[in-house]
């Protein structure tokens, strides 16, 4: 029995080796990055266009997969190479939704002549605890909320920038699929976010988003 364990633990672990550190050598970018998606980053809108093999964002053309790695099926570093700057560019994409993305990237990697531009090379000194630069498809998929977010849920909000603290009002809810026997229509692919106002706490709101066209959002609330 001790043996049948001791294999059966040797082989699961070996199992999860082989997904945090698969390595492709022909880089193909995934299908679940590709498209068009929006972000805001470094105080301006932007589009990223992701196919087979580039990337392009804005008007910058011609980022080349040259590298990837996958890491337990949801999480995927790049590596591109830019001919315009002359650069290497690590960029890290993790796969929240197959609507939302969050990445994180380094900027322009010179590498030694002879070095191979490899993940391990590029990467190297990607910080993993820069801001997240959050993306959203622009050709999103409806997902019935039954299968992930169902009912009501409160919460409690952050904002590090403006206040310190935690912002845990009772009446700050998230409600979701509320329409009994609708199993596949669109109202289960609708929710309704509620923020209430903590007392005593700047930077704090009330206000509520809901949109039954299932269009995404990006907001901010500035003060002054």
């Amino acid at each position: 029995m001790g043996i049948t364990y001791a294999f059966s633990f040797i082989v699961t672990f070996l199992f999860i080796l082989k997904l945090s550190n698969e390595v492709c050598g022909e880089c193909s970018i995934p299908m679940v990055l590709r498209g068009s998606w929006f972000s805001w980053e470094n105080g301006r809108q932007t589009e990223t266009e992701l196919n087979a093999n580039e990337m392009h964002r804005n008007s910058d053309r011609g980022f080349f997969c040259e590298n990837i790695r996958e890491d337990f099926l949801v999480n995927y570093t790049l590596v591109f190479n830019h001919p315009a700057d002359g650069c290497y560019h690590c960029v890290k994409f993790l796969v929240r939704t197959v609507n939302v993305l969050e990445k994180i990237e380094t900027g322009c990697v010179s590498l030694r002549s002879g070095v191979e531009p490899t993940v391990e090379n590029v990467c190297a000194n990607l910080n993993p605890d820069q801001q997240l630069s959050t993306l959203f498809s622009q050709n999103y998929v409806p997902v019935n909320c039954r299968s992930s977010l169902e009912g009501v849920w409160q919460f409690a909000y952050q904002n590090r920038f403006r206040f310190t603290g935690e912002c845990n009002h009772p009446e700050a809810q998230i409600r979701s699929c509320q329409q009994a026997g609708s199993q596949f229509l669109i109202s289960n692919q609708k929710f309704n976010i509620t923020y209430k106002a903590c007392s005593g706490m700047t930077g704090t709101f009330d206000g509520a988003w809901y949109d039954a066209e299932l269009s995404s959002y990006q907001a901010e609330r500035q003060e002054g």
